[in-house]
């Protein structure tokens, strides 16, 4: 399973689902590229704060089941 990490800016975020959302990202390895950010919509999540507009984070992925990699 491939596994990273990386760091990056938020510039975009769309709903995925009734908690995840889909949040695209420009990284400075990997340039621009887009997540499956699991449960970052519940009200209880703290990835929702870190996962703002224009915000940069370090995170770490890991590829998922489908097209997108989980973040």
């Amino acid at each position: 399973m491939k596994f990273f990490h990386d760091e990056g800016v938020v510039l975009r975020k769309h709903h995925s689902g009734e908690k995840d959302e889909v949040i695209i990202l420009f990284t400075q390895q990997q340039g621009k590229m887009a997540f499956l950010s699991k449960g970052s919509r519940d009200l209880k999540s703290r990835k929702a704060g870190a996962l703002q507009l224009f915000n940069t984070v370090a995170f770490q992925a890991n590829e998922g089941k489908g097209k997108l990699p989980y973040l």
